[in-house]
């Protein structure tokens, strides 16, 4: 039918661009196959002949065409036995409601993982309220974890997302108001293998940096999508390439370097570390790389910094002035983070938790090697 309906408007003159937009502008004009074709039959368990009512209802809810249609049946081919107003309309429902979701987002959502329409109501009650209550979600965190990895509905709450939960809390020592924004950043880390990916990536990072569970867990906190990068082909090049670079012979030291700027691992190792410290050699009178060097060693946080904004900072810096002293850590509202840090200290909250609970001073001397040290790095006296 739809052949002939486009025959007989082309024959009236109409553009085939005219008609392209019509078809665009209004997905529902056109009608889906009830052939699923022999490319469908091939992908898994699909009817002989596909339902019109629920192709039908797809297509109005989504507000989608017959090709996306059949890019729906494709990637889930059980799809093609749900029946629309028993099945497919109560769980979309469901998750529209739920989550809050536009119809933009729910059609997104579909297209992207068209399974959840075959989830069981219960056990998206289940997930739903793991991380609303047991990961402090609010509805609009979750919704936005959601649509960056569909996937986290149809993980199990009893053997994948708690015992990611209690990983984060307990092994990493992550306080509980951080665990929300981690998961709505960087949701793919709950479908990840605990004994196959996250624990030996964070047994490596602790080798190689001196650190303990709890600084890892720091570094996770601040950069959660450091846990997504691959330990082979991100982590172990860049923590190689940087202690002989910058000259750190013990492993603690490379670990205070992670620890002043976590976003490190995330930059690329040819493209932005190296690019970063070959433009400080080139730009300092000596031309010397262990002029670089020292430079980020006392200023780490140039390393995360995007290279526009380092050759920016490297160009306004006065004709009279020395580069290494230009480019020093600024003390522009270190004293308001400060202010922080003692409400957060009267609250009993250490910048690192800890199993046996030490006091907020214990973790500071994890990060600093002194306390003459700190003093120096967050701008106050010693005796504060």
């Amino acid at each position: 039918s739809d052949a002939y309906t486009f025959g007989y408007l082309r024959s009236l003159g109409i553009p085939w661009s005219t008609l392209r937009i019509l078809t665009s502008s209004l997905p529902l004009w056109t009608t889906s196959n009830l052939e699923p074709g022999w490319e469908l039959l091939q992908k898994g368990p699909v009817r002989s002949m596909l339902k019109r009512p629920a192709l039908d209802y797809l297509r109005q809810r989504l507000q989608i065409g017959p090709w996306d249609v059949y890019r729906l049946l494709k990637t889930h081919t059980r799809l093609s036995t749900y029946d629309a107003r028993n099945k497919i309309l109560p769980i979309l429902d469901k998750l529209q409601s739920k989550l809050e979701l536009s119809s933009a987002e729910l059609r997104k959502l579909m297209m992207r993982m068209p399974s959840l329409m075959g989830m069981g109501m219960s056990a998206f009650d289940d997930r739903v309220d793991f991380f609303m209550n047991e990961a402090d979600m609010s509805i609009d965190d979750l919704r936005e974890a959601v649509l960056r990895q569909p996937s986290l509905l149809q993980y199990s709450v009893g053997s994948t997302l708690r015992p990611k939960l209690h990983f984060l809390l307990d092994e990493l020592g992550i306080s509980e108001s951080s665990i929300s924004r981690i998961i709505k950043s960087a949701p793919a880390i709950m479908g990840n293998s605990l004994t196959e990916n996250l624990r030996p990536k964070v047994a490596f990072i602790m080798k190689m940096c001196g650190l303990d569970p709890h600084e890892v867990g720091y570094i996770i906190s601040t950069s959660p999508q450091t846990l997504l990068l691959s330990q082979k082909s991100n982590i172990e090049p860049t923590l190689k390439f940087l202690a002989p670079t910058l000259l750190l012979t013990e492993p603690r030291e490379l670990g205070q370097l992670m620890l002043s700027a976590p976003r490190i691992l995330r930059q690329g190792l040819e493209t932005s570390l190296a690019k970063k410290i070959e433009m400080l050699t080139d730009n300092n009178k000596q031309k010397s790389k262990e002029v670089a060097v020292a430079i980020i060693r006392k200023n780490p946080a140039l390393l995360v910094a995007s290279n526009a904004v380092l050759e920016d900072r490297i160009e306004r810096c006065p004709a009279d002035e020395d580069i290494a002293t230009w480019l020093l850590p600024s003390n522009k509202g270190r004293r308001k983070i400060v202010q922080q840090s003692a409400k957060q200290l009267v609250r009993e909250e250490p910048i690192l938790a800890s199993l046996d609970k030490v006091a907020p001073f214990d973790s500071l001397t994890k990060i600093y090697p002194s306390p003459k040290f700190a003093a120096q790095e967050l701008g106050i006296t010693e005796s504060a």
